[in-house]
């Protein structure tokens, strides 16, 4: 029975990863980089493309963190982790990020405001994705 529902687990998983990808992500980028949404530019693994993923952001000093609720095995994460970073855009400013690190939930929710917080800490995401913010070569962020 628990292998049952590890598989029904699993399936209701990929079916909203797939939609999320596929509607939910194209809908939100079009107000992302404003509000808890922000904007992470990675490049593809394999293609070598620009994406541009909408994810919770918190930034908090020379840090960005960003949940992980599928775990580190998304694609727009494993871009991150093989680039050692991207460009993150957020309260409609754009910074470089790199240095990227799985961190766990207890050293990122500090960083988010208190009713994220609790909805974090209630949808029991364990796993986060820590970024260094690092200037531009040349430059300040902007």
């Amino acid at each position: 029975m628990d292998a049952n529902r590890a598989q029904n687990d699993q399936q209701r998983h990929n079916w909203l990863r797939t939609f999320n990808r596929r509607f939910y992500n194209p809908l939100i980028l079009r107000f992302a980089g404003r509000w808890i949404y922000g904007v992470l530019e990675h490049t593809g693994r394999s293609s070598g493309k620009t994406y541009r993923t909408p994810l919770v952001i918190a930034k908090t000093g020379h840090m960005c963190y960003i949940p992980l609720p599928y775990g580190s095995n998304t694609d727009w994460c494993r871009n991150v982790l093989k680039a050692d970073g991207g460009q993150v855009t957020l309260g409609g400013k754009t910074f470089r990020v790199a240095e990227p690190v799985i961190v766990p939930a207890a050293h990122a929710l500090p960083a988010f405001g208190a009713l994220l917080r609790i909805s974090l800490h209630m949808a029991r995401i364990e796993h986060y994705l820590r970024l260094r913010v690092v200037p531009y070569s040349g430059g300040q962020n902007s």
